[in-house]
């Protein structure tokens, strides 16, 4: 099992974001199935113990989500209270919009860091860090787009592309732009650790 899932890791993965990434975006969600049915299915409890499991190439999911998040930024950028709502996921009770601890609606996006961008005729630049998660079910990326500005965005693959699920803005200098893995949802490999962690310490 072990040494099939390190082997699809090595066919599958790859850290450096190749230049012509574009010309690789035709690997979309859809082809997951077949890339997957001929190798052991993904469990969790490998992954959350420490092991890397990668079953998407990394280089043409970067390459989409670009492309989604780019989207989101020209639209952003046109005016204060824009509806967004195309560029995140068809699942309604999914979408999330944050600017620090202040939530707002997709439906009538006010973002600064967008505007900014526009007025200054500058484009998103590219993605600080990506990671997908173990089970393929969502990819995590960061942007720095200014001075102590980052964008956070989490997206989940949907309708032959990489839609967005929850889009933050965080300023700070204090801000990790660095990607904790994760296997099913951002966080969950530091609360199993955590937890393996407490189990341990009650064992006599």
């Amino acid at each position: 099992m072990i040494k099939n899932v390190l082997h699809l890791t090595a066919l599958y993965s790859t850290v450096v974001f190749s230049a012509n990434a574009d010309a690789q975006s035709s690997v979309i969600p859809d082809v997951i199935a077949a890339m997957v049915s001929s190798h052991p299915k993904y469990t969790p409890k490998p992954c959350l113990e420490g092991m890397e499991i990668t079953l998407l190439p990394v280089a043409p999911v970067q390459s989409t989500i670009q492309a989604t998040m780019s989207d989101y930024v020209r639209i952003a950028g046109s005016a204060k209270g824009v509806d967004a709502t195309s560029t995140f996921t068809a699942k309604s009770s999914l979408r999330e919009w944050r600017h620090g601890a202040s939530s707002g609606s997709v439906n009538a996006v006010d973002d600064p860091f967008a505007r900014a961008l526009a007025a200054e005729g500058r484009m998103l630049p590219s993605t600080t860090s990506v990671y997908i998660a173990g089970d393929t079910k969502s990819a995590l990326a960061v942007w720095h787009v200014a001075e102590n500005q980052y964008y956070r965005a989490l997206f989940r693959p949907e309708s032959r592309t990489w839609k967005l699920q929850r889009v933050e803005l965080i300023e700070g200098a204090a801000f990790d732009a660095a990607i904790s893995r994760y296997c099913n949802v951002p966080g969950d490999v530091e609360k199993y650790q955590a937890q393996l962690a407490q189990k341990q310490s009650r064992q006599p």
